[in-house]
């Protein structure tokens, strides 16, 4: 779907200026009568976005946006913040870049995106998972865990040999 990118030479968003929130995508139709029927869409967030560029880097990027994306119309590839990494996803230009700062050789340029998919933080089984059991379960089941290949861990050939004797002796 998206074949373009946004390049690794250019600067990555600002994490102080990041923000992503799920966009509220209810839909309400009105049918015959008093009745309101209620759907939802897709899952789809918007990012707001700073980047400080040079002047070359503002240039590629407003040219980037106005000519390769058909004025931000088009969906393509664009590192987001996600829990302190950066991860790559599908966006599109919500709001135009606009720039709202110059400090010396380097402008900011803040913008919207919306991003296609919110990356999942953790597998839905785990989710339901912790809806049912509390989280020091499962740190105790670590610890047992742990301790259980540890003790494997420590296992030789020999010790091995020596145990099944033991029990083929019984």
């Amino acid at each position: 779907m998206a074949s373009l990118s946004y390049p690794d030479w250019m600067p990555k968003p600002l994490q102080s200026g990041f923000s992503m929130q799920p966009e509220d995508r209810r839909i309400a139709q009105s049918t015959v009568g008093t009745s309101l029927q209620r759907g939802f869409g897709g899952d789809i967030c918007v990012a707001e976005v700073s980047l400080t560029l040079n002047a070359l880097q503002t240039h590629w990027l407003e040219q980037f946006e106005r000519d390769a994306l058909v004025q931000g119309s088009r969906w393509f590839l664009f590192p987001v913040w996600y829990a302190g990494e950066v991860q790559w996803e599908l966006c599109r230009f919500k709001t135009r870049p606009k720039a709202s700062s110059v400090n010396g050789f380097y402008g900011t340029y803040q913008c919207s995106l919306y991003v296609k998919r919110r990356t999942e933080l953790m597998p839905d089984c785990m989710t339901k998972l912790l809806a049912c059991f509390h989280p020091c379960f499962f740190f105790e089941l670590i610890e047992v865990l742990v301790a259980f290949y540890n003790k494997l861990s420590n296992v030789t050939t020999a010790n091995v040999n020596s145990a099944l004797a033991e029990i083929y002796e019984d």
